[in-house]
């Protein structure tokens, strides 16, 4: 069954991001399987993820480390 993105973000966000980072993430393939844009919206499978890996920082610890070398 396919959802607005709005929808789907409601059910699997305690805090759905922004329309505007919804159409983003669509566009730019970061939920699988990927969402169909059928006129102006976006419909996504119920089942579907996000597949982006969150960025890791390296502590400020070696941050500074580094800053020093």
């Amino acid at each position: 069954m396919k959802l607005s993105l709005t929808a789907w973000a409601a059910k699997h966000f305690a805090k759905p991001p922004s329309l505007y980072t919804l159409r983003r993430m669509a566009r730019d393939g970061e939920i699988t399987p990927r969402p169909v844009k059928v006129g102006r919206d976006w419909l996504v499978e119920d089942t579907a993820r996000l597949t982006v890996d969150v960025p890791t920082r390296p502590s400020v610890v070696a941050r500074l480390q580094g800053a020093g070398a």
